[in-house]
């Protein structure tokens, strides 16, 4: 945790244990909108929007810095239907957002990646095949934007992956890809 109530000492030493990666996850209020220079980080979750734009793309910058073996980042906007959150995440229409329906309950579920990740599950135990492995690389590409991209663009990812575990990850979200691209 990080916020402006606690004190300083206990700030630089939950900064530090973040930075060192003993801890994955820091969780703040507004305290790190702005000041914050963590080039490491790859994933944002904002729960609370702000209609100020100069605070949205502070929020954006603290993801999107380059970093050694950095990999794709990304900044997930939690908002509420109907609210001022919906007209002021972004400066475009609604029809125009790209749209995650994220679901929770004891894990996170999104409903046409599910039947993706099933089919392509049903067709490998079709064959006889070993799921284990490919599972996990289900539920880590469950919460990222990989699967909408095309399916040659997730190949070239795939080729010039750094760790054969990336590699393996991309191949499976190219898969997921083509199943989305075929429509069967």
């Amino acid at each position: 945790m990080y916020h402006s109530e606690m004190g300083s000492v206990a700030r630089t030493l939950a900064l530090r244990r973040y930075r060192s990666k003993e801890v994955r996850i820091l969780v703040s209020c507004k305290a790190l909108d702005e000041g914050l220079d963590i080039p490491s980080a790859d994933v944002g979750i904002v729960i609370a929007s702000t209609s100020e734009q100069r605070q949205r793309i502070q929020r954006l910058g603290r993801i999107l810095r380059r970093d050694e073996g950095k990999g794709t980042a990304s900044l997930f906007y939690f908002s509420l239907l109907d609210t001022v959150e919906d007209t002021t995440l972004l400066d475009r229409g609604r029809e125009e957002i790209e749209e995650m329906h994220l679901t929770y309950d004891e894990g996170f579920f999104h409903p046409a990646y599910d039947e993706l990740a099933y089919t392509l599950l049903y067709r490998l135990q079709e064959k006889g095949l070993e799921t284990e492995g490919i599972r996990a690389f289900i539920d880590q590409g469950r919460v990222q934007c990989h699967w909408r991209m095309k399916a040659d663009e997730l190949s070239a990812l795939q080729q010039r992956a750094e760790t054969t575990s990336l590699a393996s990850y991309y191949s499976v979200m190219r898969t997921l890809a083509m199943i989305r691209e075929r429509g069967a």
